[in-house]
Protein backbone atom coordinates (compact mmCIF):
# COMPACT_ATOMS: atom_id res chain seq x y z
CA UNK A 1 0.00 0.00 0.00
CA UNK A 2 1.52 3.30 -1.12
CA UNK A 3 0.39 6.66 0.15
CA UNK A 4 1.54 10.14 -0.77
CA UNK A 5 0.03 13.17 0.94
CA UNK A 6 0.10 16.48 -0.92
CA UNK A 7 -1.18 19.72 0.57
CA UNK A 8 -1.63 22.21 -2.31
CA UNK A 9 -2.21 25.95 -1.86
CA UNK A 10 -6.01 25.54 -1.85
CA UNK A 11 -5.78 23.65 1.45
CA UNK A 12 -7.21 20.25 0.50
CA UNK A 13 -5.31 17.06 1.30
CA UNK A 14 -5.07 14.54 -1.56
CA UNK A 15 -4.14 10.90 -0.91
CA UNK A 16 -2.62 9.17 -3.93
CA UNK A 17 -2.79 5.44 -3.42
CA UNK A 18 -2.44 2.22 -5.34
CA UNK A 19 -5.65 1.15 -7.05
CA UNK A 20 -4.70 -2.47 -6.48
CA UNK A 21 -5.77 -3.89 -3.15
CA UNK A 22 -5.64 -0.71 -1.03
CA UNK A 23 -8.43 0.45 1.26
CA UNK A 24 -9.52 3.85 2.53
CA UNK A 25 -8.17 3.46 6.08
CA UNK A 26 -5.50 6.14 5.61
CA UNK A 27 -8.03 8.58 4.17
CA UNK A 28 -10.30 8.05 7.19
CA UNK A 29 -7.42 8.74 9.57
CA UNK A 30 -6.47 11.89 7.68
CA UNK A 31 -10.07 13.12 7.46
CA UNK A 32 -10.26 13.77 11.20
CA UNK A 33 -7.42 16.30 10.92
CA UNK A 34 -7.73 17.78 7.42
CA UNK A 35 -10.33 20.26 6.19
CA UNK A 36 -11.11 17.97 3.28
CA UNK A 37 -9.72 14.81 1.69
CA UNK A 38 -9.84 13.33 -1.82
CA UNK A 39 -8.72 9.87 -2.91
CA UNK A 40 -7.32 10.08 -6.42
CA UNK A 41 -7.20 7.20 -8.87
CA UNK A 42 -4.56 8.16 -11.43
CA UNK A 43 -5.63 6.84 -14.85
CA UNK A 44 -3.36 4.75 -17.07
CA UNK A 45 -1.06 3.24 -14.43
CA UNK A 46 -0.09 -0.42 -14.60
CA UNK A 47 -0.11 -2.69 -11.55
CA UNK A 48 3.57 -2.13 -10.74
CA UNK A 49 3.33 1.63 -11.32
CA UNK A 50 1.95 2.95 -8.07
CA UNK A 51 3.83 6.23 -7.73
CA UNK A 52 2.68 9.64 -8.92
CA UNK A 53 6.14 10.06 -10.47
CA UNK A 54 5.36 7.05 -12.71
CA UNK A 55 2.20 8.81 -13.82
CA UNK A 56 4.10 11.98 -14.66
CA UNK A 57 6.75 9.98 -16.55
CA UNK A 58 4.09 8.28 -18.69
CA UNK A 59 3.07 11.72 -19.97
CA UNK A 60 6.42 11.96 -21.76
CA UNK A 61 8.43 15.06 -22.46
CA UNK A 62 5.79 17.69 -21.82
CA UNK A 63 6.13 20.94 -19.86
CA UNK A 64 5.77 20.70 -16.08
CA UNK A 65 2.88 23.15 -16.17
CA UNK A 66 0.93 20.82 -18.49
CA UNK A 67 1.49 17.94 -16.07
CA UNK A 68 0.22 20.06 -13.18
CA UNK A 69 -2.80 21.10 -15.23
CA UNK A 70 -3.68 17.44 -15.98
CA UNK A 71 -3.30 16.55 -12.30
CA UNK A 72 -5.62 19.37 -11.25
CA UNK A 73 -8.18 18.17 -13.82
CA UNK A 74 -8.18 14.74 -12.15
CA UNK A 75 -8.51 16.48 -8.77
CA UNK A 76 -11.49 18.54 -9.96
CA UNK A 77 -13.28 15.43 -11.24
CA UNK A 78 -12.77 13.53 -7.98
CA UNK A 79 -15.47 13.87 -5.28
CA UNK A 80 -14.58 14.64 -1.68
CA UNK A 81 -13.96 11.68 0.58
CA UNK A 82 -16.89 11.47 3.00
CA UNK A 83 -15.62 10.28 6.34
CA UNK A 84 -17.88 8.80 8.99
CA UNK A 85 -18.94 5.65 7.17
CA UNK A 86 -18.44 2.47 9.26
CA UNK A 87 -14.93 1.09 8.95
CA UNK A 88 -14.91 -2.60 7.99
CA UNK A 89 -13.28 -5.20 10.21
CA UNK A 90 -9.98 -6.08 8.54
CA UNK A 91 -10.41 -9.75 9.39
CA UNK A 92 -13.78 -10.03 7.64
CA UNK A 93 -13.82 -7.12 5.19
CA UNK A 94 -13.45 -9.44 2.18
CA UNK A 95 -16.06 -11.98 3.25
CA UNK A 96 -19.40 -12.04 1.43
CA UNK A 97 -22.62 -13.56 2.72
CA UNK A 98 -23.89 -16.84 1.42
CA UNK A 99 -27.42 -16.87 0.02
CA UNK A 100 -28.61 -18.66 3.17
CA UNK A 101 -27.04 -15.99 5.39
CA UNK A 102 -28.54 -13.21 3.32
CA UNK A 103 -32.07 -14.68 3.43
CA UNK A 104 -31.80 -15.02 7.22
CA UNK A 105 -30.40 -11.53 7.74
CA UNK A 106 -32.53 -9.24 9.89
CA UNK A 107 -33.12 -6.34 7.48
CA UNK A 108 -35.46 -3.49 8.48
CA UNK A 109 -38.56 -3.28 6.27
CA UNK A 110 -38.74 -0.60 3.58
CA UNK A 111 -39.51 2.77 5.13
CA UNK A 112 -41.98 4.30 2.68
CA UNK A 113 -42.68 8.03 2.94
CA UNK A 114 -45.24 8.10 0.12
CA UNK A 115 -46.06 4.97 -1.85
CA UNK A 116 -44.67 4.98 -5.42
CA UNK A 117 -43.13 8.41 -4.80
CA UNK A 118 -40.32 8.19 -2.29
CA UNK A 119 -38.89 6.21 0.61
CA UNK A 120 -35.76 6.04 2.76
CA UNK A 121 -32.49 5.66 0.79
CA UNK A 122 -34.43 5.91 -2.47
CA UNK A 123 -33.46 8.38 -5.20
CA UNK A 124 -36.53 9.74 -7.00
CA UNK A 125 -36.27 11.93 -10.09
CA UNK A 126 -39.14 14.33 -10.81
CA UNK A 127 -39.05 15.50 -14.43
CA UNK A 128 -41.03 17.85 -16.61
CA UNK A 129 -40.79 20.53 -19.25
CA UNK A 130 -39.78 24.10 -18.51
CA UNK A 131 -42.42 25.87 -16.36
CA UNK A 132 -44.50 22.69 -16.09
CA UNK A 133 -44.87 22.97 -12.30
CA UNK A 134 -42.05 20.68 -11.12
CA UNK A 135 -41.05 22.91 -8.22
CA UNK A 136 -44.66 23.41 -7.11
CA UNK A 137 -45.20 19.65 -7.18
CA UNK A 138 -41.95 19.05 -5.26
CA UNK A 139 -43.03 21.50 -2.53
CA UNK A 140 -46.47 19.86 -2.30
CA UNK A 141 -44.82 16.46 -1.92
CA UNK A 142 -42.52 17.81 0.80
CA UNK A 143 -45.34 19.52 2.72
CA UNK A 144 -47.52 16.40 2.56
CA UNK A 145 -44.73 14.17 3.86
CA UNK A 146 -43.79 16.70 6.56
CA UNK A 147 -47.38 16.83 7.80
CA UNK A 148 -48.25 13.16 7.34
CA UNK A 149 -51.11 14.11 5.05
CA UNK A 150 -52.12 11.95 2.06
CA UNK A 151 -51.45 13.51 -1.33
CA UNK A 152 -53.52 12.95 -4.50
CA UNK A 153 -54.87 9.74 -3.01
CA UNK A 154 -51.40 8.37 -2.17
CA UNK A 155 -50.86 7.24 1.39
CA UNK A 156 -48.43 9.12 3.65
CA UNK A 157 -48.06 6.88 6.74
CA UNK A 158 -46.75 9.51 9.20
CA UNK A 159 -45.06 12.93 9.42
CA UNK A 160 -41.38 13.11 8.50
CA UNK A 161 -38.60 15.68 8.52
CA UNK A 162 -38.05 17.28 5.12
CA UNK A 163 -35.22 19.53 3.93
CA UNK A 164 -35.98 21.44 0.73
CA UNK A 165 -32.96 23.01 -1.00
CA UNK A 166 -34.18 25.27 -3.79
CA UNK A 167 -31.75 27.12 -6.04
CA UNK A 168 -33.87 28.78 -8.69
CA UNK A 169 -36.85 30.78 -7.41
CA UNK A 170 -36.43 34.10 -5.57
CA UNK A 171 -37.32 34.08 -1.87
CA UNK A 172 -40.33 36.39 -2.17
CA UNK A 173 -41.96 34.20 -4.84
CA UNK A 174 -41.17 31.03 -2.87
CA UNK A 175 -42.63 32.50 0.33
CA UNK A 176 -45.84 33.49 -1.47
CA UNK A 177 -46.11 30.03 -3.01
CA UNK A 178 -45.60 28.11 0.23
CA UNK A 179 -47.97 30.37 2.16
CA UNK A 180 -50.76 29.42 -0.24
CA UNK A 181 -49.87 25.72 -0.13
CA UNK A 182 -49.58 25.44 3.66
CA UNK A 183 -52.86 27.13 4.65
CA UNK A 184 -54.71 23.84 4.98
CA UNK A 185 -51.94 22.09 6.94
CA UNK A 186 -51.80 21.53 10.68
CA UNK A 187 -49.48 24.26 12.06
CA UNK A 188 -47.92 21.72 14.44
CA UNK A 189 -46.13 20.03 11.55
CA UNK A 190 -44.80 23.10 9.75
CA UNK A 191 -41.55 22.80 11.73
CA UNK A 192 -40.92 19.46 10.02
CA UNK A 193 -40.37 21.29 6.74
CA UNK A 194 -37.01 23.08 6.55
CA UNK A 195 -36.07 25.21 3.55
CA UNK A 196 -32.70 26.44 2.31
CA UNK A 197 -32.87 29.15 -0.37
CA UNK A 198 -29.55 29.41 -2.18
CA UNK A 199 -30.71 31.59 -5.07
CA UNK A 200 -27.72 33.50 -6.40
CA UNK A 201 -25.18 31.21 -4.71
CA UNK A 202 -26.24 27.65 -5.61
CA UNK A 203 -24.64 24.65 -3.91
CA UNK A 204 -22.41 22.92 -6.44
CA UNK A 205 -21.84 19.39 -5.22
CA UNK A 206 -18.81 19.11 -7.49
CA UNK A 207 -17.13 21.96 -5.58
CA UNK A 208 -15.62 21.58 -2.13
CA UNK A 209 -17.56 24.46 -0.59
CA UNK A 210 -20.89 23.31 -2.06
CA UNK A 211 -20.56 19.73 -0.86
CA UNK A 212 -19.35 20.90 2.55
CA UNK A 213 -22.34 23.22 2.91
CA UNK A 214 -24.88 20.54 2.01
CA UNK A 215 -23.15 18.12 4.38
CA UNK A 216 -23.48 20.71 7.16
CA UNK A 217 -27.19 21.14 6.41
CA UNK A 218 -27.76 17.37 6.50
CA UNK A 219 -25.74 16.99 9.68
CA UNK A 220 -27.72 19.70 11.47
CA UNK A 221 -31.25 19.00 10.19
CA UNK A 222 -31.05 15.19 9.80
CA UNK A 223 -34.00 15.04 7.35
CA UNK A 224 -35.79 11.87 6.36
CA UNK A 225 -36.29 13.34 2.88
CA UNK A 226 -33.95 15.69 1.03
CA UNK A 227 -35.41 17.60 -1.93
CA UNK A 228 -32.95 19.22 -4.36
CA UNK A 229 -34.43 21.63 -6.90
CA UNK A 230 -33.30 21.61 -9.71
CA UNK A 231 -30.61 19.13 -10.80
CA UNK A 232 -28.90 21.50 -13.26
CA UNK A 233 -27.89 23.86 -10.44
CA UNK A 234 -26.17 21.12 -8.41
CA UNK A 235 -23.15 20.81 -10.69
CA UNK A 236 -21.16 22.45 -13.46
CA UNK A 237 -20.47 19.33 -15.49
CA UNK A 238 -21.56 18.27 -18.97
CA UNK A 239 -24.92 16.51 -18.59
CA UNK A 240 -24.35 14.60 -21.83
CA UNK A 241 -21.12 12.95 -20.65
CA UNK A 242 -21.30 9.58 -18.90
CA UNK A 243 -18.14 10.02 -16.81
CA UNK A 244 -19.11 13.47 -15.53
CA UNK A 245 -22.69 12.50 -14.69
CA UNK A 246 -21.45 9.32 -12.96
CA UNK A 247 -19.33 11.57 -10.75
CA UNK A 248 -22.33 13.73 -9.79
CA UNK A 249 -24.59 10.74 -9.15
CA UNK A 250 -21.90 9.03 -7.04
CA UNK A 251 -21.80 12.07 -4.75
CA UNK A 252 -25.60 12.03 -4.35
CA UNK A 253 -25.58 8.30 -3.60
CA UNK A 254 -22.87 8.71 -0.96
CA UNK A 255 -24.91 11.40 0.75
CA UNK A 256 -28.19 9.46 0.79
CA UNK A 257 -26.55 6.39 2.31
CA UNK A 258 -24.36 8.33 4.74
CA UNK A 259 -27.35 10.26 6.11
CA UNK A 260 -29.89 7.45 5.67
CA UNK A 261 -32.25 9.75 3.78
CA UNK A 262 -34.51 9.58 0.78
CA UNK A 263 -33.67 12.02 -2.02
CA UNK A 264 -36.01 13.70 -4.50
CA UNK A 265 -34.47 15.77 -7.32
CA UNK A 266 -36.28 17.83 -9.94
CA UNK A 267 -34.88 17.64 -13.46
CA UNK A 268 -35.84 19.09 -16.83
CA UNK A 269 -37.01 17.19 -19.88
CA UNK A 270 -34.89 17.63 -23.00
CA UNK A 271 -35.78 20.14 -25.68
CA UNK A 272 -38.22 19.00 -28.41
CA UNK A 273 -36.53 17.27 -31.31
CA UNK A 274 -37.53 15.93 -34.73
CA UNK A 275 -37.92 12.47 -33.19
CA UNK A 276 -40.61 12.40 -30.49
CA UNK A 277 -39.25 11.52 -27.03
CA UNK A 278 -41.06 9.02 -24.84
CA UNK A 279 -40.58 7.42 -21.43
CA UNK A 280 -37.19 7.88 -19.79
CA UNK A 281 -35.81 9.41 -22.99
CA UNK A 282 -37.69 12.61 -22.16
CA UNK A 283 -35.22 13.46 -19.42
CA UNK A 284 -32.39 15.77 -20.40
CA UNK A 285 -28.80 14.58 -20.47
CA UNK A 286 -26.96 11.28 -20.32
CA UNK A 287 -28.92 8.12 -19.49
CA UNK A 288 -26.70 7.69 -16.40
CA UNK A 289 -28.92 10.22 -14.63
CA UNK A 290 -32.16 8.26 -15.01
CA UNK A 291 -30.47 4.85 -14.78
CA UNK A 292 -29.24 5.62 -11.26
CA UNK A 293 -32.66 6.75 -10.03
CA UNK A 294 -34.89 4.26 -8.20
CA UNK A 295 -38.10 6.02 -9.15
CA UNK A 296 -39.00 8.34 -12.03
CA UNK A 297 -41.93 10.74 -11.69
CA UNK A 298 -42.94 12.40 -14.95
CA UNK A 299 -45.00 15.56 -15.23
CA UNK A 300 -46.39 15.88 -18.77
CA UNK A 301 -48.34 18.93 -19.87
CA UNK A 302 -51.61 18.00 -21.56
CA UNK A 303 -52.35 19.42 -24.96
CA UNK A 304 -55.03 22.15 -24.93
CA UNK A 305 -57.63 19.98 -26.69
CA UNK A 306 -56.98 17.14 -24.22
CA UNK A 307 -57.09 19.45 -21.22
CA UNK A 308 -60.45 20.86 -22.29
CA UNK A 309 -62.01 17.44 -21.72
CA UNK A 310 -61.36 17.91 -17.99
CA UNK A 311 -61.62 21.65 -17.37
CA UNK A 312 -61.65 25.01 -19.02
CA UNK A 313 -58.08 25.69 -17.92
CA UNK A 314 -55.42 25.07 -20.53
CA UNK A 315 -52.52 24.30 -18.17
CA UNK A 316 -53.16 20.80 -16.87
CA UNK A 317 -50.55 18.09 -16.44
CA UNK A 318 -50.54 14.32 -16.10
CA UNK A 319 -48.35 12.54 -13.53
CA UNK A 320 -46.95 9.11 -14.45
CA UNK A 321 -44.35 6.78 -12.92
CA UNK A 322 -41.57 4.66 -14.40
Amino acid sequence: FFLLIWRPPIGTVFAFSSRFGSDDRAARDIASHAKSVKMLSLPGLKEREQDITDWFERMGDVPVEDKKKRLLEVVEQTPLFLAGMPRPDASTSGKSMTLTEFLKKDIPPRDIFMKYWTEREMLALLGGNHKSGKSALAVNIGLSIASGRDFLGFRVPKPRKVLYVQQEICESAMQERIQAMSRCLDPRYLENFKIENTTGRPLKLTRKEGLSRLTELLNYNRPDLLILDPFATLHEKDENTTAEMSLVMDIIFELKYKFNAGVLITHHFGKPSLMPRSGTHKFRGNTTIVDRADSLIMLDSLRPNKAQQFASQDRLSRISFV
